[in-house]
């Protein structure tokens, strides 16, 4: 399975099914879940983005009818890290660090969306290569929406604005120039002139995580990435995101994905993708 398009019922969450897989949830319905040990609530007419082996669980139970529709595809279908500048989705829709998980859409582009879901279904599961380009086109034209839509909400809210200090020092960006060999506190701390204590309660008032656990999505996802998108041993990838110890990298990884690193790698696989970073 490349891709699926159909209808789920939310109760069936959490579940281990298609977690290899890139999901987008279309819902109606207002609920409250965790991601990765985070609590989100998503208003009525969203769309949640999850990445392979994200930790996705409702919190409490939704009314029903429970239904949502769910777009689940593999990164060798659709490589995000490949197609980033054609729709903007990767760090924006899915690997979203810094931003949340779901946005609110326009009830036009919703109904929209749900449009080309269904004109998704009628297509069948059929392997001919016309159904397949129209399908990737289908995706791309979601993603493309979806993050035009997600782009708006950001320009128009600021709760998830960078965070700046006096001076503009951007901890965001201190997180992306760092992250590889910074992983304390006291480094960010340090760098934007404040206490650990005072660094922690004004990034999680900002952006509901606090700094270690921003610093660690990070790592985590570049470890993701590059265990799926290049060639590199483990012990390589350890070593360039600078864990001198292997071992130590592989307990650090599957205490926060629950797999280890060459377990990820084996479930996700390694993408075409890769290839072009021998050439």
């Amino acid at each position: 399975m490349d891709i699926q398009v159909g209808q789920i019922d939310l109760a069936l969450f959490p579940n281990k099914a298609g977690l290899d897989y890139y999901k987008i949830i279309l819902t109606e319905l207002e609920f409250s879940y965790i991601l990765d040990e985070v609590n989100y609530d998503v208003p009525a007419f969203s769309a949640i983005f999850l990445s392979p082996h994200q930790h996705f669980e409702l919190i409490g139970k939704v009314n029903t009818p429970s239904s949502v529709t769910q777009i689940m595809f593999n990164g060798d279908y659709y490589c995000i890290e490949l197609h980033k500048h054609d729709v903007a989705c990767n760090g924006l829709l899915f690997n979203a660090v810094y931003q949340l998980p779901h946005v609110l859409l326009h009830k036009d582009v919703f109904v929209e969306l749900l449009a080309i879901c269904g004109k998704m279904m009628s297509l069948g599961t059929d392997a001919g290569k016309f159904r397949a380009a129209i399908m990737k086109s289908y995706l791309q034209l979601i993603l493309a929406l979806t993050s035009d839509q997600k782009q708006n909400y950001i320009d128009q809210h600021t709760y998830f604005s960078q965070l700046t200090t006096a001076d503009g020092v951007i901890f965001q960006d201190l997180v992306e120039q760092y992250y590889r060999t910074e992983k304390t506190i006291a480094f960010y701390a340090d760098s934007m002139h404040m206490t650990a204590e005072a660094l922690s309660k004004t990034v999680k008032k900002s952006l509901r995580k606090s700094p270690s656990k921003i610093i660690q999505e990070r790592t985590i996802l570049e470890a993701k990435k590059l265990l799926h998108l290049t060639y590199k041993s483990v012990k390589e990838i350890a070593q360039e995101l600078c864990f001198h110890d292997q071992f130590y990298f592989s307990r650090y990884f599957k205490n926060i994905v629950g797999l280890s690193p060459q377990k990820y790698r084996q479930a996700v696989g390694i993408s075409a993708a890769a290839n072009l970073s021998k050439q």
